[in-house]
């Protein structure tokens, strides 16, 4: 019950978010590359903040809901809830309601009365937190006092040195319960190592290792038709190739078997292209004035997401010059088709292999993208759009 309360809880955090941009009629909105609330200040209302950082030192006689780009910091009183997407939340002060945050990090040194439900890369408690603490990120160190249970899951570390009032129950890289932990209840965690527990920790209940699930024979069977749909789908997308563009790929696969070194600086000087756009998204929204940065960014984000995506699909495409060049090699009598094939099935084999696959898959990649650029210069540099004679030995 207590599980599904908190899986419920936090659909709704994630309503709350992306829903609550738009301000209620009894709230505030602050936009500004620094929202302050001074020491002395007193918001009777809900407050809606975006900027660079925000920093409340009074008083919220409300919510607060906050997007911030490097910090939200909370030194005074907030007597609802906070809601903030953020680069850093850094708690001091007192939150009489609960703490909803996704951040790269999650301070709470201060008091927050009610729940703490952090999506975040590293979380650290050394204050007080009234009811429950969930965790989802890569580190936890709980070194204040947490009144409820505490859930989750890190990737990395958790270390318990503080106090839990009901049980603790992870999902974990690690475990560690040092000096000075008191947990009144039960600490159940999964994972594959044993956990490191201090002799003068205090746990009052059972100390429960489970093994890390396994997938069921059911999951693995629908993992297996995912793998093979997904080959034939990349078989049948790979000769649809032959049809749609017939010229273009024939002068891909002729400038990787004349040019495979210009062909590989090609393609590693694309690889930077699905990083680069959304940076550069991200810069003209940061340096644009407060009030439209957020406006801005969910414009630009499209934008971004479209490369990205042309950008995958053009990684699927990728091997398809490669393979066939490959194939030709092997069988350079036989027709394109059946070196396509030849190659495609070397491929999948080395996909079998748990480290040589890696570095198959993205030096046959890398190569692709490079053939295509350089088939698709060369076959405009050409007037009779003629076959390279490489391709025809």
């Amino acid at each position: 019950m207590q599980t599904t309360r908190w899986i419920i809880s936090i659909l709704l955090t994630g309503f709350f978010l992306t829903g609550s941009a738009a301000p209620a009629l009894a709230a505030d909105r602050a936009t500004a590359d620094f929202v302050v609330v001074g020491v002395d200040e007193v918001i009777e209302e809900d407050l809606y903040a975006v900027g660079n950082s925000v920093d409340v030192r009074g008083t919220i006689d409300g919510d607060l809901i906050a997007f911030s780009g490097s910090e939200v910091r909370i030194g005074g009183v907030v007597t609802g809830d906070v809601i903030a997407v953020t680069g850093r939340v850094v708690i001091d002060g007192t939150v009489e309601g609960s703490v909803r945050a996704t951040a790269g990090s999650v301070f709470v040194g201060g008091e927050v009365k009610r729940d703490v439900v952090v999506v975040a890369g590293q979380t650290e408690v050394t204050g007080q937190v009234g009811r429950d603490l969930l965790v989802w990120g890569w580190s936890l160190n709980l070194a204040g006092a947490v009144e409820g249970v505490v859930l989750g899951q890190t990737v990395g570390a958790t270390r318990i040195s503080g106090d839990v009032g009901k049980n603790v129950e992870m999902t974990v890289g690690s475990l560690e319960v040092m000096a000075g932990a008191s947990v009144v209840g039960d600490i159940g965690y999964r994972s594959p190592d044993p956990a490191s527990i201090d002799d003068t920790a205090e746990v009052g209940g059972q100390f429960i290792q489970r093994k890390p699930t396994r997938q069921n024979v059911r999951l693995r069977a629908v993992a297996l038709v995912g793998a093979i749909v997904s080959v034939l789908i990349f078989v049948v997308g790979g000769l649809g190739l032959f049809w749609l563009a017939p010229r273009s790929l024939e002068h891909a696969v002729g400038s990787v078997r004349s040019s495979t070194v210009a062909a590989t600086v090609t393609g590693i000087l694309l690889l930077p292209v699905p990083v680069l756009i959304p940076a550069v998204v991200a810069t003209i929204a940061a340096t644009a004035q407060p009030d439209v940065a957020f406006p801005l960014a969910l414009a630009l984000v499209p934008v971004a997401v479209g490369v990205a995506c042309l950008f995958a699909l053009a990684s699927v495409a990728a091997p398809v010059p490669v393979l066939t060049a490959v194939g030709r090699l092997i069988a350079p009598n036989r027709s394109a088709f059946f070196g396509f094939l030849l190659g495609a099935g070397i491929f999948f084999v080395a996909m079998l292999m748990p480290v040589v696959r890696w570095i198959v898959f993205s030096g046959v990649v890398v190569v692709g993208l490079g053939s295509w650029v350089m088939g698709a210069m060369q076959a405009r540099g050409s007037s009779d759009w003629e076959i390279p004679v490489v391709i025809d030995e």
